[in-house]
């Protein structure tokens, strides 16, 4: 390993002076940086925020794509340009660690009682000579080899300073300005001498030069008359910006407790300014800030960490209301680590159960969009406005529970009109009425109780008994024939599009007969019979694996509810998919237009222009929108699993949420698969459901299963009184 004369003044200053070039002697040997998507002010909502890493690299070997920062292991040169331009610390050297060099920049302070001056950061590719004679004053200059100067930020150069360094000397050689010639030393020199300036410092402390440069020798040999202010550094160096945040409020008694300066435009500092009459707390800036410089709580509203900014602008960009403005100013003084409230206000809570929801003025401007929608500006709106999400879902099952209520409290034992039929109810296929033919005699059992898993077994040796015939008679009908077929003496008749099965075979049917329409002569809609359901949750994981989906994130979930008084108790489930309304509420509070209802009844939304607002899961009055949080199942766990890094299909484009982009962050909710419906196959939910109790189909077509089922007299949809129109029918 070459490196350049070690300084005897720099020897006998400290053994570890050279501490960096020894542990960087295999730099050139080690992988590129490693980026992490989760922590990259670069990407939210399809906007491209901070570009600090690829604009600083020297080789080009950094690019951007539309989610997501590339690095040409072949073209990077291991210089750390890209690391020490990083605001957010999403790039992270496999060698070098930002705490190790703090600590030997720590370590090669002179001995206690020795007056240190300078610090000569030298990129061990430069062979100059021996750096005696450098000092003046009685101060000592200390040299640290390193495997380039592009290792170094301006927090590196500030916490130098602070530890009792006069000044910092950034000695290149010609091999760091790289073949775009980007002077990033320079650019991180000026930058630390505007915060050490905002700082109340206003001497020139860092310098970008060659040592044997007289005009360098001449700034070397005068530092040692500039006043030092010793700083402790923290005993655990989280990242650079706590670095800063330390030294900012070090010097708190020259800067004032308030303050800062304007900074340039590359300068990764800012300060987000709310407007008080925009801004809704809706929480999208918060969400978006990859920093944590801005929060929402209730107890503090929107608050503000300024020395956290490294104005990146997404929260500018993504703002809904319009009502952020980011301008780049330098932190300064112990203001800038504090928490400052940028605006706060009134919070609802949840009428049913007290926990708090959403701001008055969220609230308040839900209701001025949705007073645009005439069918949807209801007194009953407005009271799911004020509910949270749990309790706007069973909310919305309200009247499926009264019925199954008001069944429960009869006197056949909680068994009543509908609860009896319920449990002995099959799909009647292809037959004339909407009701179809009465059950085989026997079949239903008496008021005392045959239970609907004892019946459907007898109805499995039935069909087993009929043999192979019924099974092709029914398979040749597509399930939609009236023949009977009859094995022998004492083998009752039975119709072979009883069979549960072969309403698959019908749908299937009705799909492909749809598809050949254009898209605005269908109408998709889905029937869910809740006498059928057994509460397995199939659909519910069926769901989960087709789109998969993250923790917290549920397109179709099944609400177990319990019913009646003891002994007399059941439980009853509902599946509750997105109702895909005709008069969608989400539609019209969407600031961005990111959700939107297509020709055929299904309601989508572009993951891309989605801010994360909220708006719409606020608006939706089932409760059928959840938000993205970019969690993942192995989290809290040694190493994340292959499957969860697989990209998902939706709205035929695919989504890689490993990397932090969309649709973390987004709203999402179930949309019927329209990548399996537009393939010609049936939702995931509809094929999976081990008791037949979904149907799929084109209710424009008056051939489809779905258009004889809507007809019954037993179809009920949720919230109907709210004008929504669902496309969700539900079979009492």
């Amino acid at each position: 390993m070459d490196r350049p004369p070690t300084s005897a003044v720099a020897s006998q200053a400290h053994p570890l002076t050279w501490l960096l070039d020894a542990q960087a002697g295999a730099a050139d040997l080690s992988g590129p940086p490693v980026w992490s998507g989760a922590l990259c002010a670069g990407f939210a909502g399809g906007r491209d925020g901070c570009s600090a890493c690829h604009e600083t690299c020297p080789h080009g070997a950094l690019s951007r794509t539309a989610d997501a920062i590339t690095i040409d292991g072949d073209a990077c040169q291991r210089c750390g340009a890209c690391v020490s331009a990083c605001p957010t610390g999403a790039l992270q050297r496999r060698f070098l660690p930002d705490a190790d060099i703090f600590a030997t920049l720590e370590r090669a302070l002179p001995p206690e009682g020795t007056k240190p001056s300078a610090l000569v950061l030298r990129c061990r590719h430069e062979a100059g000579g021996p750096l005696e004679g450098l000092a003046s004053g009685g101060g000592r200059a200390v040299s640290i080899g390193a495997p380039s100067i592009h290792l170094f930020s301006e927090a590196h150069l500030l916490g130098a300073v602070g530890m009792g360094f006069r000044a910092v000397l950034l000695e290149p050689c010609e091999r760091c300005r790289g073949e775009r010639g980007v002077d990033h030393p320079q650019r991180v020199a000026d930058l630390a001498n505007r915060l050490l300036a905002a700082w109340g410092l206003d001497e020139e402390r860092c310098r970008v030069g060659r040592s044997a440069e007289p005009e360098t020798a001449d700034w070397l040999a005068g530092v040692a008359a500039l006043e030092a202010r010793p700083w402790t550094p923290p005993q655990s160096i989280l990242s650079r910006r706590e670095v800063i945040a330390d030294l900012a409020a070090h010097f708190e008694a020259v800067a004032g407790a308030r303050g800062g300066v304007a900074a340039k435009r590359t300068d990764p500092y800012g300060e987000p300014a709310v407007d008080d009459q925009r801004c809704t707390l809706c929480g999208t800036c918060a969400r978006v800030c990859p920093t944590g410089a801005l929060n929402l709580s209730v107890e503090e509203g929107l608050s503000l960490r300024a020395v956290d900014c490294v104005a990146c602008g997404l929260c500018e960009a993504l703002c809904g209301e319009e009502a952020v403005a980011v301008s780049c100013v330098l932190p300064a003084g112990a203001a800038s680590r504090q928490r400052r409230v940028l605006k706060q206000s009134q919070w609802h809570r949840c009428p049913d159960c007290g926990r708090t929801t959403y701001s008055r003025d969220y609230v308040a401007r839900l209701e001025s969009l949705l007073d645009r929608s005439s069918h949807y500006a209801t007194p009953q709106a407005r009271e799911l406005l004020r509910l949270c999400e749990p309790c706007k879902g069973r909310r919305a099952i309200g009247p499926l529970l009264d019925a199954e209520a008001g069944a429960a409290g009869s006197p056949d034992g909680g068994c009543g009109a509908v609860g009896k039929s319920a449990l002995v109810r099959l799909p009647i296929l292809g037959s004339p009425s909407p009701q179809g033919p009465p059950a085989p005699e026997g079949a239903a059992g008496d008021a005392a109780g045959v239970s609907r898993r004892d019946f459907l077994r007898a109805a499995a040796l039935i069909a087993a008994g009929a043999g192979f015939a019924a099974s092709r008679a029914a398979a040749e009908t597509g399930g939609g024939g009236t023949g009977s077929v009859a094995e022998g003496p004492g083998v009752p008749s039975w119709d072979p599009s009883l069979i549960d099965r072969n309403a698959l075979i019908r749908m299937q049917a009705d799909l492909g007969r749809a598809l050949e329409k254009p898209m605005a002569q269908r109408r998709w809609v889905m029937v869910i019979d809740l006498g059928k359901c057994v509460g397995c949750h199939a659909c519910t994981i069926a769901c989960v694996a087709e789109n998969q989906l993250p923790p917290g994130v549920v397109y179709r979930p099944v609400i177990e509810e319990e019913i009646g008084t003891y002994p007399n108790v059941r439980r009853r489930f509902v599946p509750r998919p997105c109702m895909q309304c005709e008069e969608p509420p989400c539609v019209p509070v969407c600031p961005v237009n990111a959700t939107w209802k297509r020709p055929d009844g299904i309601t989508v939304i572009d993951y891309n222009r989605c801010i994360g607002c909220r708006y719409c899961l606020t608006a939706c009055p089932y409760s059928a929108r959840t938000s993205d949080f970019g969690e993942f199942y192995s989290d809290g766990t040694p190493a994340r699993q292959p499957y969860e890094e697989l990209a998902n299909y939706e709205y035929k484009s695919r989504w890689r949420r490993s990397g932090g982009g969309s649709p973390v962050g987004n709203a999402r909710k179930c949309h019927f698969c329209i990548h399996r419906i537009e393939e010609g196959m049936l939702p995931a939910c509809v094929t999976t459901c081990i008791g037949v109790a979904t149907y799929f189909g084109d209710a424009n077509d008056p051939q489809s299963l779905v258009s004889e089922l809507i007809s019954s007299s037993r179809v009920v949809r949720l919230k109907e009184e709210m004008g929504t129109r669902p496309n969700v029918y539900y079979l009492m």
